[in-house]
C-alpha cells in the first residue's frame, strides 16, 4: 500500500468502516461519543483533528465527563503522572480552568501522530484504534484504583 498525504477523509474512512457514529464540527473536526460502560464508569468524547500549520498532525483527544474537584487535583495529577510513567498511550493530564478559583478541572487524554511524510490507511487505523482502546483502559484503571475517590487531596488513593 502506498504512502499518501494525510487527509481528514482518512479519519472519516476509519469511522465509517468501524461503523462509529460521529459528528463533524464547523472546523472539520470529528467527534465520537461513547456512553458510560460498567468498566469505565464515564461517558467519553473523542475529538479527532488535523492540526499544525499544514494540518498534518493527527490528534486524538479523549475527554471523560468527570468534573474533577479542586480538593483532589493533587491526587489526580499524581495518577496522570503515574499512568504516563507506566503506559505509552494515551498521554494523560489534568486540564485546569484558566481561572484557578474555579472548583473543577477535567482529565484529558491525548495521542498525536505527525504525518508530514504521509501515511497509509492501515497505519492511521492502528494509531486511532490504539488511542481509543487505551483511553478506555485509562478510565478502567482510574476506576479500579479509586483515583477519583474523595479524599483530602494531599496524596494519591491507596491501593490497599
Amino acid at each position: 500500500m502506498a504512502i499518501t498525504p494525510f487527509e481528514r477523509s482518512m479519519i472519516k474512512d476509519h469511522l465509517d468502516r468501524f461503523d462509529l457514529k460521529y459528528v463533524i464540527d464547523d472546523d472539520g473536526d470529528y467527534r465520537v461519543d461513547f456512553s458510560q460502560s460498567e468498566e469505565t464508569g464515564v461517558d467519553i468524547t473523542f475529538w479527532l483533528t488535523a492540526e499544525g500549520t499544514n494540518e498534518d498532525i493527527f490528534v486524538v483527544r479523549a475527554i471523560g465527563n468527570v468534573a474533577v474537584p479542586k480538593t483532589i487535583w493533587p491526587q489526580v495529577v499524581w495518577a496522570c503522572n503515574q499512568w504516563n510513567l507506566e503506559k505509552r498511550y494515551p498521554k494523560a493530564y489534568l486540564m485546569l480552568p484558566s481561572d484557578t478559583d474555579e472548583l473543577f478541572g477535567q482529565v484529558h487524554l491525548e495521542g498525536q501522530f505527525p504525518l508530514s511524510a504521509g501515511v497509509t490507511q492501515p497505519i492511521l487505523d492502528e494509531f486511532l484504534t490504539t488511542i481509543i482502546s487505551t483511553s478506555f483502559a485509562f478510565w478502567e484503571w482510574v476506576r479500579e484504583n479509586g483515583v477519583l475517590d474523595q479524599g483530602d487531596g494531599t496524596e494519591p488513593a491507596s491501593n490497599d
